[in-house]
């Protein structure tokens, strides 16, 4: 493809745009400052800062916030005053701000409307910052180094805003042309703010692979020709990064852990006490390990309920983990929280391989693990293909699906996880791109990050899960989480919640009420079907018979309700019964099978 050399975006000057209103209703809020730097690349060309009186009092969380004093806004001009300098100021120049948005709503509300180039930071950085931790105007300039002096002060959002700008640009000319390619498509498609900046990027890019003498562009391929790219994606990059990993191999023959073992790593002067900070022995910790480890060597039952300061994790892991590596076995980690599942990830697991390597040299380092979540997690790159090959798009799905194509850079996992959507709306789009929807796909050119998930599963000696996914995988007859020898539940109290959500179903008498005035009202589907049949070419017979079938079925439905309300009645009584004589249930226990392996053990942690 040929494109002609023509004058870009990027070498003119810019203006960057800041103000500081009294709320955030551009409808119903005012402006009480506006700054705006006039700059080419790292040079400020010009400034124009200006307080504005906005005819109100200011609110004192306002004048926290900015540091702007009633005062000062009383004897200040208001905005129709400097509107003119500033729509003067700003000319025909692109125009950049963070959420610009709320600015540009704000000036036009105010009979500024600025038509001119736009661009957006915190679009930029939602989708070239995949995992930032946030994408605040303070926050990014604190991430990228950048100076702030005045938060909340137009003049100095402006600059931050400015600085944000320039390294944001840097992190985009580092992407390949056909990913810049691919966003651009879908930033026209959609009409989001970024089309230019992103048509002017890739254009740069293109001068940068070769530039002919007479002044045109040629693209050329800007990867080697054996890697396979696919709208933007780079799938045999992928490929090499979800390489197949074989599953693990069970002993022939069983080998015992030895308690003692466990005992000294969890003591004073272990290898525990020299890696984590802090550590102290626990008498109540090391009772749980021993009981742990007896429990796996006889493939026992064990219930333990450790209170807070235990240190139950470890208690548990070391046992498992050793049990594990000794025998080829998978052990499977099940908690509620997310909080828990991080840390046992994080922190925990990192930390006993250390003290096992350090027991028994070279044994830690052959044990693998990893975190196995629900479909939901996963994007599907088949669905991402098809969303981006969508002639309607949103600007929601354009800029989420420009973040992937970021991300699939460099991710190994595919989990949602490692982006940071920001706000509810942001992240809306990925209901349609994640594996939940996708049950048949094969992936694309092989592959696959749900399957990838499942085969290091496969592969490893932990697996930490959630309870949902515990249950799900229990509906759906093991095929969700790889076979495993041992089940490890802890948080095992909030089990029951969880079993009740996935294998039990909701029934009131108002659901019942509802269903059968939906079947016997005015606009009824029994009515209904009375009426179609009598307006119906259908011959008389048959009407007559589906008129009588339909009169049954209305007079049996009175007796229903009553029935099920009686029913109701009963077991409310019985639940009351039940309630004052102290007899309900509070334990929940696991009592799933042995999933077809010969020996099966299982600890709840309460």
């Amino acid at each position: 493809m040929i494109m002609s050399s023509q004058p870009s975006i990027l070498d003119g000057v810019w203006v960057v745009i800041d103000l500081e209103t009294t709320g955030l209703s551009a409808n119903q809020d005012k402006i009480i400052e506006v700054g705006a730097i006039k700059f080419h690349g790292e040079h400020k060309v010009d400034t124009f800062e200006a307080l504005v009186n906005p005819g109100r009092q200011l609110t004192d969380f306002v004048k926290r916030l900015t540091g702007i004093t009633q005062n000062e806004v009383d004897s200040a001009d208001p905005f129709s005053a400097i509107a003119g300098p500033l729509t003067e100021f700003v000319g025909n120049s692109p125009v950049v701000g963070h959420n610009l948005s709320f600015d540009l709503d704000f000036l036009r509300n105010n009979g500024v409307t600025l038509t001119n180039i736009r661009c957006d930071t915190w679009d930029m950085a939602f989708v070239l910052m995949p995992s930032a931790q946030g994408y605040s105007l303070s926050q990014l300039a604190a991430s990228l180094e950048i100076d702030h002096l005045r938060p909340h002060r137009a003049i100095s959002d402006a600059s931050a805003t400015h600085g944000v700008f320039l390294k944001l640009l840097e992190l985009a000319s580092e992407l390949d042309i056909a990913s810049l390619g691919e966003m651009e498509q879908l930033a026209t498609r959609s009409q989001w703010v970024l089309a230019d900046l992103f048509r002017s990027l890739m254009a740069r890019r293109v001068a940068e692979v070769t530039q002919k003498p007479s002044g045109t562009l040629e693209i050329h391929q800007s990867k080697p020709m054996d890697r396979i790219t696919v709208a933007g994606l780079d799938i045999s990059g992928l490929k090499d990064r979800l390489r197949y990993q074989r599953p693990l191999q069970p002993n022939d023959t069983k080998n015992s852990v030895d308690p003692e073992q466990v005992a000294v790593l969890l003591q004073d002067g272990g290898p525990l006490a020299n890696i984590l900070p802090g550590f102290e022995e626990r008498s109540e910790q090391i009772i749980m390990a021993r009981a742990v480890v007896e429990a796996l060597n006889r493939s026992d039952r064990l219930i333990v309920e450790a209170g807070t300061g235990v240190g139950k994790s470890l208690a548990y892991l070391l046992p498992a983990a050793l049990h594990a590596l000794k025998n080829g076995k998978r052990v499977v980690v099940s908690t509620n929280t997310i909080n828990l599942q991080e840390q046992l990830v994080a922190k925990d697991i990192p930390s006993l391989i250390t003290a096992i390597d350090v027991a028994e040299p070279g044994l830690g380092k052959k044990f693998r693990y990893t975190q196995l979540k629900g479909r939901a997690n996963f994007l599907c790159l088949k669905r991402q293909l098809i969303l981006q090959a969508s002639e309607s798009l949103s600007v929601d799905e354009a800029r989420l699906l420009s973040k992937n194509l970021v991300w699939l850079c460099h991710t190994k996992t595919g989990d949602r996880s490692e982006l940071n959507f920001s706000n509810r709306r942001a992240g809306q789009p990925w209901d349609r791109l994640s594996a939940e929807g996708a049950p048949n796909c094969t992936g694309v050119n092989g592959g696959c990050f749900l399957r990838h998930a499942r085969e290091k599963a496969a592969a490893s000696h932990l697996i930490v899960v959630n309870h949902a996914l515990l249950m799900s995988d229990i509906m759906a007859g093991g095929t969700l989480i790889p076979d495993y020898d041992l089940l490890i539940v802890d948080e095992a109290h909030h089990l029951e919640d969880e079993a009740t959500k996935h294998l039990g179903f909701d029934l009131s008498q108002a659901g019942i009420d509802e269903y059968m005035d939906s079947l016997i009202g005015e606009r009824g589907l029994l009515s209904q079907i009375v009426s179609s049949i009598r307006m119906s070419s259908a011959a008389s017979t048959r009407k007559v018979i589906v008129e009588e079938a339909t009169g049954r079925i209305m007079g049996v439905i009175p007796a229903v309700r009553d029935a099920s309300a009686a029913m109701f009645t009963t077991i409310d009584g019985l639940i009351r019964d039940d309630e004052v004589g102290g007899e309900r249930e509070q334990e929940a226990r696991i009592t799933a099978g042995t999933r077809g392996q010969p020996e099966w053990s299982q600890v709840e942690i309460l």
